[in-house]
């Protein structure tokens, strides 16, 4: 690209993509030894998409137990690209997990908890945390046998908290029994609450990183404190690389929702429990340290800690 204008040497942690005013250069890393995963532009391409077939998948949605599981079946059966609809849903859900999850590797081996970009390493754990919690509430929605019996066992480890008793877990089934009550607290959180939020801490988070001018580029394999950066205006350039590399993803996730139907077990019966329990993926961790640690433990203590490792960094640093 013959506008790219090349930077001074900068020392330490230095910038790859700012988002400066249209026209005017933005710092544009070209070493091979800093490369990025493009897991911002990603993971925005993938939220508005699930929003909209969200949105169309609302129509067909019968918010009763007895005919959430049927309404699914005429989704999937009777309605045109009701099935790849529902395909794109799911598998941009599960997509999105996995985004977040490379970006916040990438953040985290980039010492993207360092000033000035602490505060928003922590926001990035708040969409983290956000888009876990979406993908879970998500996963009752087609009331199934694996989705019904999954949740119940998840919200029943509630009760393993000691000294709070069993009202969390009342409060998040909205009785005594996963039922009518559970499937609309999670529909409302699932359709409502958590996208909002989510799209609050995704803008937040671009309007740090443009606060902090870019993102942080680790130091190079070489050991060298020096990097030198090359520059480009906004637009054209960033916007049709950051476009095209959108398109490309969308692309090829249309084509896997295409090829790959979305699970759908039989309809959930509170009366008989299925042989084989699966947590959803991103949780299948935690099912497993359930069989050989006490419930207390795993999902208390250990996960309280983690948390406190990963925010003590950034945390440190906040008073600078």
């Amino acid at each position: 690209m013959s506008d790219c204008v090349a930077g001074p040497p900068l020392s330490g942690h230095v910038e790859l993509a700012t988002l400066p005013d249209i026209g005017t250069p933005a710092p544009c890393q070209t070493r091979p030894e800093a490369p990025s995963l493009r897991a911002g532009i990603f993971s925005q391409a993938l939220t508005f998409l699930l929003i909209g077939t969200g949105i169309l998948l609302k129509f067909v949605y019968v918010l009763v137990p007895d005919q959430a599981y049927e309404s699914i079946l005429h989704l999937q059966r009777n309605v045109m690209l009701g099935q790849l609809i529902r395909n794109i849903h799911y598998w941009r859900g599960n997509a999105l997990v996995l985004v977040v999850f490379l970006q916040s590797f990438q953040g985290f081996f980039t010492d993207s908890f360092f000033p000035a970009h602490q505060f928003n390493w922590i926001i990035g754990i708040g969409l983290l945390v956000t888009v876990l919690l979406s993908n879970f509430t998500g996963y009752l929605m087609p009331w199934d046998q694996l989705a019904f019996w999954a949740i119940t066992i998840c919200i029943g480890m509630l009760d393993y908290l000691p000294t709070i008793g069993q009202w969390p877990q009342e409060l998040v089934q909205g009785g005594l029994e996963v039922g009518a009550a559970t499937l609309l607290n999670f529909y409302i959180i699932h359709t409502a609450i958590l996208p909002a939020l989510c799209i609050v801490l995704m803008l937040s988070h671009f309007w740090r990183v443009r606060k902090a001018v870019g993102i942080v580029v680790p130091h190079t394999f070489e050991g060298s404190t020096s990097i030198t950066i090359n520059s480009v205006p906004i637009f054209p350039y960033l916007i049709l690389r950051e476009t095209v590399v959108a398109l490309v993803l969308l692309a090829f996730l249309l084509v896997s929702s295409m090829l790959f139907d979305a699970p759908l077990g039989s309809k959930a019966n509170a009366g008989l429990s299925p042989d084989l329990i699966k947590a959803p993926w991103y949780f299948v961790g935690i099912q497993e340290m359930l069989i050989h640690i006490h419930p207390t433990i795993s999902i208390l203590i250990m996960p309280i800690g983690d948390d406190n490792r990963i925010a003590y960094s950034p945390l440190s640093w906040l008073s600078d």
